[in-house]
């Protein structure tokens, strides 16, 4: 088993939740895996703290850093790009390998408000699945029906350090633009908003599952 460890409040709570269970439960290997994408000038400190998280769960731990190329696409996308390079050339050399991310029901409403901004079709506004194949990599999101507010309480509950990527407050990023502004209007008119949208996720995913049954 293997998390995308940035440190952050999301990863952080994964990376302590899956460890006790492992402990508990099974005899998994577990290793965290943190990306420096060479963007922030705190991320040989967030490097530093995540290692020393790992290591006080004995948690095996991997670094990498990346390059990361604006020539041809937005900087987002082509950190995307650089992270999931990472993950198929250490993932790929363990079959059977699968990666955990701290993805939750936030972090789909702002997939599924871009996608539907893009004029996406009934597959990309399915947005992200619990378990799906990406680049031949095995890869489930535990969170995916926990809102962030649910996870900071846990996280706050049981004392946990984690790191702020300042850049999350740069609006000029679609995402950020979506996260700090947008939804929150949404969510002060319809506060359950969140679960609403993530229900139609999952009658989305329902849908294209039975279209492609169908189809084949």
């Amino acid at each position: 088993l293997y998390i995308a460890f940035s440190g952050g409040l999301d990863s952080t709570c994964l990376l302590y939740m899956v460890s006790e269970y492992v402990k508990l439960y099974t005899s998994h290997q577990l290793t965290a895996i943190y990306i420096d994408h060479g963007l922030q000038a705190d991320s040989t400190a967030w490097l530093d703290h995540c290692r020393r998280q790992a290591e006080s769960l004995n948690v095996a731990f991997i670094s990498r850093r990346v390059k990361v190329s604006r020539e041809k696409k937005g900087l987002e996308s082509a950190a995307r790009e650089a992270r999931w390079a990472v993950f198929r050339d250490i993932l790929n050399k363990n079959p059977g390998a699968v990666l955990l991310l701290g993805h939750h029901v936030d972090d789909q409403v702002e997939i599924l408000l871009l996608r539907l901004l893009r004029g996406s079709g009934i597959s990309g506004l399915s947005s992200m699945s619990n378990t799906s194949t990406h680049a031949g990599i095995s890869v489930c999101r535990p969170f995916l029906f926990i809102q962030k507010k649910q996870l900071f309480d846990w996280a706050k509950s049981k004392s946990l350090t984690f790191v702020t990527d300042s850049s999350n407050l740069d609006n000029q990023f679609d995402r950020n633009y979506l996260r700090n502004i947008v939804i929150p209007k949404i969510t002060d008119r319809w506060p359950s908003a969140a679960r609403s949208i993530g229900k139609t996720i999952q009658n989305l995913q329902s849908d294209w599952h039975h279209l492609v049954v169908y189809a084949e």
